[in-house]
């Protein structure tokens, strides 16, 4: 399984004018990486929060779309929930940044515990409904036509999208 989260399709740590829960959410970064922000400063909020040097991450533009990714892995971004893969996106034009994707599961770990991704699925979606995102595209617990589960999805109000995905990829013939 894979839990995928992406910003304008992206997992974000979620800012508020007030207290935690049930308050209006603003989706403007991740840990200390700001959403706009240059390669460098994305380098060093990576450090910060990581401690990934520039070499550990694996720098990757993408065929067709011509995006840039910083691509690493971390144990336990949430306490007791694995390894995880992030992907830092920057925009083609903008060559800020954009999207940040995080994956648990198959793609990060040989063996992953299916259960330990649906709980960390769960523990990301409850801790988003405690923030008031806008109605209109907000969605919980959605089956896709593909089989995979939108486990939440919600906008904030400049347009920002939090999408969290359940997803079981087919295995690799060989």
């Amino acid at each position: 399984m894979v839990l995928g989260a992406l910003q304008k399709e992206v997992l974000a740590r979620t800012s508020s004018s007030g207290a935690e829960e049930n308050s209006e959410v603003r989706v403007d970064d991740f840990r200390s990486a700001r959403f706009g922000m240059t390669e460098k400063g994305v380098l060093k909020s990576i450090f910060k929060d990581f401690k990934i040097p520039k070499s550990k991450i694996q720098r990757r533009v993408h065929p067709i779309e011509k995006t840039l990714s910083f691509n690493f892995q971390v144990n336990d971004l949430l306490p007791d929930n694995g390894k995880a893969s992030l992907f830092y996106v920057f925009g083609f034009n903008s060559k800020r940044l954009i999207q940040v994707n995080v994956l648990w599961g198959r793609t990060t770990e040989e063996k992953p515990d299916p259960q330990r991704v649906v709980d960390t699925a769960n523990q990301i979606r409850t801790h988003f409904l405690n923030h008031v995102f806008q109605k209109k595209g907000l969605a919980v617990n959605s089956k896709l036509p593909d089989g995979s589960v939108l486990v939440f999805r919600g906008v904030d109000a400049k347009g920002r999208m939090v999408i969290l995905l359940l997803v079981n990829p087919p295995a690799k013939e060989g």
